[in-house]
């Protein structure tokens, strides 16, 4: 098992695992339902956003971590440190939206953008941010996204980053068992009885979970 960092070539299976990240288990892909996109239509926006390269907000192929198992691309996962370089991971991602969708689409969009806003946690400046974690179905259970994290918080404690945050849905299970398996603790969750998430979102609540990088 080898582990490096990935690059534009890399990008179809970065959308793979951002879809199936923003899927959480269920059929709502979170991006696809706000949006009124169609599969292919997300993939492509997708594509687009990430041979962009911008960083800062886990849509960037460097910030991708690969596992190459068997010389097959098995599993990622992304990282990033909150607001290094001044704008939050938000603010970087909306603007992406809006450039790629075209600003109709987005105005068009507010009301479930409104709704999924309602489960949102604000992300610690200066913290380690771990999104878009994905194995292909036939390399699970060989605990290869543990390995990827670990090697995310290893990078991010040799330049001080004191700690590294997740977040996930609460109807994620599975998840939340393989954090807390590398040391990630339940911090915090936010949750909304808005009927419309039910359509938009995989899960009505979102957790926080944090880990302490310099203890």
């Amino acid at each position: 098992m080898q582990v490096r960092r990935a690059n534009k070539p890399d990008i179809p299976f970065l959308v793979d695992a951002i879809m199936e990240a923003e899927a959480s288990g269920s059929q709502h892909i979170s991006y696809r339902e706000i949006f009124c996109l169609n599969d292919r239509e997300l993939r492509d926006l997708l594509h687009s956003i990430l041979s962009e390269d911008i960083q800062g907000c886990g849509w960037s192929p460097p910030e991708f971590l690969i596992a190459e198992q068997d010389s097959e691309t098995a599993a990622c996962c992304a990282a990033w440190i909150e607001g290094a370089g001044g704008l939050p991971s938000h603010i970087i991602k909306s603007q992406l939206l809006v450039e790629f969708l075209g600003q109709e689409k987005w105005e068009n969009s507010k009301e479930n953008l409104n709704a999924a806003s309602e489960i949102n946690i604000a992300r610690t400046p200066g913290i380690l941010q771990i999104e878009s974690v994905y194995t292909q179905p036939r390399y699970r259970g060989n605990g290869l996204s543990g390995i990827l994290i670990r090697e995310h918080l290893l990078q991010a404690a040799k330049t001080g980053t004191r700690s590294a945050e997740i977040q996930l849905m609460k109807n994620n299970g599975a998840a939340m068992r393989a954090y807390q398996k590398v040391g990630f603790i339940l911090k915090g969750e936010k949750g909304s009885h808005n009927n419309k998430l039910g359509t938009i979102l995989p899960y009505h609540t979102r957790l926080l979970m944090a880990k302490d990088l310099l203890s």
